[in-house]
């Protein structure tokens, strides 16, 4: 029969939970027939388990199963041993392959009393002839408890008010002990409380009859007497004759129990004789005193006798009643002193020597011999089963003899000849409802047996009254098996572990307590010890760790040692188990080994997957983990997910592992997928003797949807805005930015202030070509947010419907259409701004751009609108930052542009006080401005001009007070001074032609600007062509002159023509530039009048004058009056010009700061020696560590300058030899002064150069 294992499936278990002894508990489960044919079930016991427990027992073990019936099987469970734990297993096996395991578990409890005391001292005078004290029985457990106190009811020193009763759970009783005694002098008793299913309680009773002036005197010396609490069945059983003990007691008795048997009173020879030896073992004298009956029933003679050492006495027990049809009982108490001690001692102190003392119990009837007494009513139990023994300690358990009637019952136990049982009272008579007997079984000292044995037992000293009980025990050592001898652990990777499972089962009755010893480092069994239940089964699982390759071959010891009343008892047990192991090392491979997700979506996700082979003889437990291989690009945990991250290959298989990224970060991913050794294949612990291993790379790069805006496109009535003012008024580049960076759930707010202008009801045009510069298709949509309070009104539609419209003239101000749209891939499109200058003032309007993944940009846009009245003027830019050189020779200039768009003539004026303050601060004219007041013309720029000189390296500041107007308004200007030549062009990001062609602007030119790079007093010439991609519309053209006095110069030829349809036109600029050095943007612009379009007006315009004429003089008469002819609507007058602006980038520089540019050695000679600044004045946040490694580092540097040879040799050339130059003043020697003249005849000038490279274009 399977006694380790089966299917958890298979298992039944049973738990009875915790049962009081004595009871029967069923408990049942249901077994079905689920299969299409009859069966027969067999329940078999397993037959490993002791049958003296077989305290679990089936109601049926056999029965018979239609298909889809079921059978309630039914389980009993009446424990036999008191504080128990029981474990049993059935087998239930049908015809059909059926198998069904049931696991029975039960805990036996019994009762647990204690008492308030164990030794209690009564002392009394002559004046106070009894005293009385109280215990208290206390019962901890869920059960009630039977007790009994073992002592005569005739007894003449000590009285007892309750001698036996029941004690429910947790609950209590006061018993009253009253010393009555006869004389002075000592009285000792040893209490026994008798419990059913426990260990007695042993009280010690000390009586004192003595004057009041030595109590003191005998509490000290009774402090001798007290021993040790032993354990109440040893204590209890400690005077019984026929145990065999290995040490002698230091008195005996030949027999502690006698039976009279029957004497007739009517009888001349009434009485009956029994002979009793007492021995002295000691080697001191002994003086013995029995204690009398004082009903003179039973006698004892002779009542005192002295005991030499070692010698024996005899005494005879004379039974002779007083009463016919009667039982009697007695229980002698011999008191023995130590004779010699107690004859040195004072006179006075003999009679208060503390005794000791020896009981014989003896019984005795009076029925005649015709008669058999009356019938003993009874019950008793047919067999007791004694607790688990271990050879050769004894073992004790407790059982019931109840008593029904009101008469009394006389038993006496009859054992057989040869018994290893002892059972006291051996006799007695039961007054009350029952009487607790204590059974001791004493075994061989060697080997293991089972014992039992039949007594029998009389009542009321009648033979005919017999009745039989059987004792049954067993001994046996402790001892265990498990489910294996040799335990083999399956090959395992390196640093890994391998679980086992050991099945551990208890063969004995014993609580057995066991301990592994001698286990090695690699060997992990998580229970080193522990207990086990009898015929209970453990399941150990033990881990084999190795950490090296090889072979391993170990012996394992477990020590066993069987427990009795929580405490260990016998000889230790010890058996050995084999153990072996073998490790070997293992790697994985990756098929394929690169997964590449090409170019992914933001957020959406995409699933690969590759295999993982083990070509190893190991199992191979891995964790894999994901790590970046080069820059970080987003959160590897939450973008990638791995299934299964934890797994186990076995050799020569392979497992699937599927990879899933979805991308929320911008970027290429690189990520490489590597495994971790397991420490085994049931947690993610990883090894930390083995390195990570790569198996695979990923890759992946996710681009999240935006636009870009690649040109801009102007068309309306103003003619000072070109593509480069709209591309700053707009601030695409910034707009492009927070387009390319802006990360989901962001938002971003951009500000848009359109240029003021007329009121007027033709709409500005703004065109956006919007493109996707990303791999991935992107949607759009913008919305408009309402910023004003207008509210909706209620419209209908039909007869019946109505809806909700919001009544706004806002809307109308800044209209964007399309409002949504799909763009993909390298795709463009085209978004168009309306303006309408309707309202006058400021209107602010707020777009809500999402280009996905909740992603808004808030564009706010103002709109001003003039009434042509205002006094106002626009200055653009009104910060400003001087890009200056220190080595320049000349100033430099900076223009900014004063705009007005008004109908009126306004002036300017500028305040210059802070510009004074800066000049007496650096002691010359550094900063200043060429034109501080002036008047500007309408619709028109008027350049407001400022000259800067620096010659030390000091950050400058300035905030200029300019009024333009009714309008007061600052200029801040800001400049750092740089020791690095400026580049001689800006590059502009916008693109230099149009990228789409619209049907407004037909005409395109090939650049939208033109970049100039010239010296003053020069002139440049450029070329470019004009498109006309119309198909049937002729177009002339005008180009309007920008000259600015003393400033530039711009002509552009022809200045005007017309351009046929699908021809171009090519143009010449000319610029001529004066004497001022800067960086400008110039616009220049050309008006186009459709030609065609005005012809056909014209002719529309002749035909409705000729309509007209005829129609004058024709009418009808109707009913109504005379009625005229409806004229046809008037055409027309002329048709709109639209004007497009070229923009020049013009740097105009001097050569004398190119050509005669000086070293900077020579530059800082030149400057006032009264203050000097080589260093760059930007505020510094370093702590003091990097001051001081900034400080270690000049050090170093100007150590190396001083000590080298080109230092040396500067010295001694400029300094030593030559005069010092200051200002402007540049001196040569006559040799150098004659090269320079013949250098100056043979290269030609650079000007001249430039005209013939112009002329050549």
């Amino acid at each position: 029969m399977l006694q380790y294992c089966c299917d958890a499936k298979d298992i039944k278990i049973i738990d009875f939970g915790e049962v009081e002894m004595g009871r029967t508990i069923i408990k049942s489960i249901k077994i079905m027939n689920e299969s299409c044919k009859e069966q027969f079930y067999e329940a078999q016991r397993d037959p490993v388990t002791n049958p003296i427990d077989h305290v679990f027992n089936l109601k049926s073990y056999t029965w018979t199963l239609l298909p889809e019936q079921s059978f309630c099987c039914e389980v009993q469970y009446r424990p036999v041993v008191p504080c128990s734990k029981n474990v049993d297993y059935f087998i239930i096996t049908g015809t059909a392959s059926t198998y069904i395991k049931i696991i029975a578990h039960g805990t036996c409890i019994g009762p647990k009393i204690s008492s308030s005391v164990n030794k209690i001292i009564l002392k009394c005078s002559k004046k106070h002839t009894q005293v009385k004290k109280q215990i208290k029985l206390l019962n901890h457990s869920k059960v009630k408890a039977a007790f009994i106190f073992d002592i005569d009811i005739e007894h003449r020193h000590f009285k007892l008010d309750i001698r036996q009763g029941i004690l429910n759970p947790c609950d209590y009783k006061y018993i009253t002990i009253t010393f009555i005694p006869t004389k002075e002098g000592v009285y000792v008793y040893h209490l026994p409380c008798l419990i059913l299913y426990q260990s007695p309680i042993i009280i010690k009773l000390y009586g004192f009859c003595i004057p009041i002036h030595q109590q003191s005197q005998i509490n000290l010396e009774l402090h001798e007497f007290s021993s040790q609490v032993q354990n109440g069945f040893e204590e209890y059983m400690s005077d019984s004759i026929n145990i065999k003990k290995e040490n002698l007691e230091l008195v005996s008795l030949s027999k502690n129990y006698f039976d009279c048997s029957q004497v007739d009173t009517k009888n001349k020879i009434n009485r009956a004789h029994q002979t009793v030896c007492f021995t002295n073992h000691s080697e001191t004298n002994l003086l013995l005193k029995w204690d009398q009956d004082v009903t003179g029933v039973f006698k004892i003679e002779p009542c005192i006798a002295k005991i030499c050492p070692n010698h024996s006495a005899l005494f005879e027990i004379i039974f002779q009643p007083n009463e016919e049809n009667n039982l009697y009982t007695k229980q002698f108490i011999g008191y023995f002193f130590d004779d010699d001690a107690k004859s040195e001692g004072k006179e006075e102190n003999k009679i208060f020597a503390i005794p000791s003392f020896t009981c014989i119990r003896v019984i005795g009837h009076s029925f005649p011999t015709s008669s058999a007494g009356w019938i003993p009513q009874y019950e008793l139990p047919s067999t007791i089963v004694l607790p688990p023994c271990i050879p050769p300690l004894p073992v004790y358990t407790t059982f019931l003899i109840k008593k029904f009637g009101h008469l009394p019952l006389m038993f006496h136990f009859l054992p057989p000849a040869d018994s290893h049982f002892v059972v006291k009272p051996m006799l007695g008579i039961i007054y009350e409802d029952y009487q607790v007997v204590v059974v001791q079984m004493c075994p061989e000292v060697m080997g293991e047996h089972l014992y039992m044995e039949q007594w029998a037992i009389c009542f009321n000293g009648n033979p005919k009254n017999k009745d039989y009980i059987s004792f049954k025990g067993y001994t046996e050592y402790a001892n265990i098996s498990f489910n294996k001898s040799t335990i083999t652990f399956a090959t395992v990777h390196l640093d890994t572990q391998q679980k086992e499972q050991i099945l551990i089962r208890n063969l004995t009755r014993h609580i057995i307590m066991y301990q592994f010893l001698n286990v090695p480092s690699q060997l992990i069994i998580p229970h080193l010890k522990g207990q086990i239940y009898a015929n209970d089964i453990h399941s150990h699982e033990w881990v084999f760790h190795p950490t090296e390759c090889g072979e391993y071959n170990f012996d394992i010891k477990c020590v066993l040692m069987a427990i009795q009343n929580d405490l260990p008892a016998g000889t230790e047990v010890s058996i050995t188990l084999h153990v072996t192991g073998k490790c070997e090392a293992g790697l994985l491979l990756a098929i394929p080994n690169e997964l590449n997700f090409d170019v992914q979506l933001y957020g959406n996700k995409k699933t690969k997957s590759f295999y993982v082979y083990n070509f190893s003889s190991v199992n191979i437990p891995f964790k894999i983990i994901c790590c970046h291989l080069s820059w970080p690009v987003g959160c590897i945990k939450r973008d990638v997910k791995i299934y299964p991250l934890s797994e186990t290959v076995l050799p020569g298989k392979s497992k699937k592992i599927t990879v899933s990224i979805t991308p929320y970060t911008p970027g290429f991913y690189e990520i490489a997928i590597k495994y971790i050794v397991r420490i085994n294949s049931w947690t993610d612990n990883i090894s930390y003797m083995q390195l990570s291993r790569k198996i695979c790379n990923i890759y992946c790069m996710c681009e999240l949807p935006s636009l870009k805006i690649e040109d801009v496109y102007f068309h309306g009535v103003c003619s000072l805005i070109s593509k480069i003012n709209l591309w700053k008024i707009i601030e695409v580049d910034r707009l492009n930015i927070t387009l390319k960076n802006i990360l989901p759930y962001e938002k971003e707010s951009q500000y848009i202030f359109f240029p003021p202008m007329i009121l007027h009801e033709n709409p500005i045009c703004i065109k956006l070509c919007i493109s996707n510069p990303t791999s991935v298709n992107t949607t759009w949509n913008i919305k408009r947010m309402q910023l004003c309070f207008c509210k909706t009104i209620s419209k209908s539609r039909g007869l019946s419907f109505r809806y909700m419209e919001l009544d706004c003239v806002h809307k109308k101000v800044c209209s964007i259409y399309p409002q949504s749209g799909f763009i993909k891939p390298k795709e463009k499109i085209v978004i168009n701004i309306e303006l309408r200058y309707l309202l006058l003032g400021k209107t602010r309007v707020k777009w809500d751009l999402n280009i996905g993944h909740e992603r808004h940009i808030f564009l706010y846009m103002q709109v001003e609108a003039l009434s042509g009245s205002e006094k106002e003027l626009l200055l653009y830019p009104q910060t400003v930052k001087l890009d200056s050189y220190f080595g320049d020779k000349k100033a430099q200039h900076q223009i900014c542009w004063i705009y007005n768009y008004t109908n009126n003539y306004l002036p300017y004026t500028v305040d210059i006080t802070n510009l004074h303050k800066i000049n007496q601060i650096y002691h010359s004219e550094i900063l200043s401005c060429l034109n501080p007041d002036g008047i500007a013309e309408p619709q028109s720029l008027t350049p407001l001009i400022l000259k800067y000189h620096f010659k030390q390296f000091r950050a400058i500041q300035a905030y200029l007070s300019i009024t333009f107007g009714d309008k007061k308004t600052e200029l801040f200007i800001s400049s750092q001074p740089s020791i690095i030549y400026p580049p001689k062009m800006i590059k502009e990001i916008l693109p230099n032609f149009d990228v789409f062609k619209i049907k407004e602007l037909p005409i395109y030119f090939s650049t939208d600007y033109i970049r100039f790079y010239t010296s003053i007093h020069s002139y440049s010439v450029k070329m470019f062509m004009m498109y006309n991609t119309s198909n049937h519309d002729r177009f002339a053209y005008t180009w309007k002159s920008n000259s600015v006095p003393g400033l530039w110069n711009i002509e552009i030829y022809p200045k005007e023509g017309v351009i046929q349809p699908k021809k171009m036109q090519s143009c010449r600029i000319i610029i001529n530039v004066k004497s001022l050095t800067c960086q400008v943007n110039i616009n220049v612009i050309c008006e186009f009048l459709n030609i065609s379009q005005r012809r056909m007006i014209q002719r529309s315009i002749y035909k409705y004058n000729e309509i007209c004429k005829k129609l004058e003089s024709e009418f009808i008469f109707t009913e109504k009056g005379e009625q005229f002819p409806k004229l046809p609507s008037k055409p027309k007058k002329k048709p709109d010009i639209f004007c497009k602006t070229l923009s020049i980038h013009c740097n105009i520089y001097s050569p004398e700061d190119i050509l005669l540019r000086t070293k900077l050695i020579e530059e800082l000679k030149m400057v006032p020696t009264d203050e000097l600044q080589i260093q760059n004045n930007i505020k510094s946040s370093d702590n003091y560590e990097h001051t001081k490694m900034m400080l270690f580092i000049l050090e170093g540097m100007t150590w190396d300058i001083l000590n080298s040879r080109i230092f040396k040799h500067t010295i001694q050339e400029y300094v030593l030899n030559r005069p010092h130059l200051y200002y402007s003043q540049f001196f040569t020697n006559p040799l150098e002064s004659e090269k320079l003249i013949m250098k100056s005849y043979i290269a030609p000038p650079r000007k001249l150069i430039a005209t013939i490279l112009e002329k050549v274009r």
